[in-house]
């Protein structure tokens, strides 16, 4: 049996961390190109400029587009190469971040993650999620390595609007569930199961998820760094990421990319969608009613939806629910589920969610 592990190369967590990172994205590389928005070169841009040339390290930054393209990941890449920078640094959310990713991975140079928001699990990763010019998810490209450093600041992240953080635990809640899942099919399939330790630390994901969420959100309201906080973001991003590179996704996520093909869903924050995804995935599972009931209590503790009227699409029409839940069949995660799904039963599962 073949085990096969991987994550960032390394992972640093702490209040405050950004006023330090020189010295750090210095052991990476000297010549850094630097990708964020306007809003993250306001609120950050300073500091780290400030700690990266104390370090001896250049920091050329380069304003993101606003989305994850082939041609932004292109020109992201030109404006690398022409730079003569020998690592890429993305600051901010998924999309920035996918981008740095994919533009370090074309160019073979080293990559330095800096998330200003816990709203997914993307930040360690070795995916990046391209879009078309419409939003419509189009390739989920495996790339050749992870971070070569990811740095968490819990301060910028405590400042973050709070519905990221929401986000970030609807995307963590289906790491165990889909863990789990891919499990029960590679033990059908062959008598193995996937890799322990990364089920045991998706499971220890959601142990420190559903402890700490609601307490993390009342720090995060209130913007402020406690212990609740740390432990839920670690969970969010460390714990969710390597248990989903390594566990594998499923229909959380298969049901998310299906939402894709509404143009308006581009608007929802991809672990909003993954959480209602989980619930979809417990129909499909016919999981037990009282793991279901816990799992719709805690959701609602940390503001998830867990109807379409939530999520503002409960005027979703037949065709457009039936068209979602055909994409969903579409795409690879949902073929880690320990049985055949058809479209239709998605669509059952979808509407017994929403009305559970």
């Amino acid at each position: 049996m073949r085990t096969s592990i991987q994550g960032p190369l390394r992972y640093i967590q702490e209040a405050g961390i950004l006023r330090q990172a020189g010295p750090l994205i210095a052991q990476v590389g000297g010549r850094a190109l630097v990708l964020l928005t306007r809003g993250s070169m306001a609120r950050v841009g300073a500091t780290l400029e400030q700690t990266m040339v104390q370090a001896g390290c250049a920091c050329l930054f380069e304003p993101f587009s606003g989305d994850v393209t082939y041609p932004e990941i292109d020109r992201v890449a030109a404006a690398a190469r022409e730079k003569e920078c020998d690592l890429l640094v993305g600051i901010g959310g998924g999309r920035v971040l996918d981008t740095a990713r994919a533009a370090a991975d074309q160019l073979g140079r080293r990559l330095v993650i800096i998330p200003t928001t816990a709203s997914s699990d993307a930040p360690c990763s070795a995916v990046a999620v391209i879009h078309d010019e419409n939003g419509r998810a189009v390739e989920i490209r495996g790339v050749r390595r992870n971070p070569d450093l990811v740095l968490v600041d819990t301060e910028i992240v405590a400042n973050a609007p709070a519905h990221n953080l929401t986000a970030g635990i609807g995307d963590a809640l289906a790491t165990y569930f889909e863990a789990r899942a891919y499990a029960r099919k590679e033990q059908a399939a062959s008598g193995t199961s996937s890799t322990r330790t990364a089920v045991a630390m998706s499971r220890l994901c959601y142990e420190l998820i559903v402890q700490h969420g609601s307490e993390a959100m009342e720090a995060v309201r209130a913007h402020r760094v406690t212990d609740a906080l740390e432990l839920t973001v670690h969970a969010a991003i460390y714990l969710s990421g390597y248990g989903f590179e390594n566990g594998n996704v499923a229909a959380a996520h298969a049901v998310n990319e299906g939402f894709s093909v509404i143009p308006r869903c581009s608007k929802i924050l991809h672990g909003i969608l993954v959480g209602f995804g989980v619930l979809v995935q417990m129909e499909l599972e016919q999981a037990p009613e009282e793991e279901r009931r816990q799992l719709r209590q805690f959701m609602r503790s940390v503001g998830l939806p867990v109807t379409l009227r939530e999520l503002g699409l409960d005027d979703l029409t037949e065709e457009e629910l039936r068209a979602i839940s055909e994409a969903a069949c579409s795409v690879p995660p949902m073929r880690n589920m320990p049985m055949a799904v058809t479209a239709d039963m998605v669509y059952q599962a979808i509407r017994r969610a929403d009305s559970f």
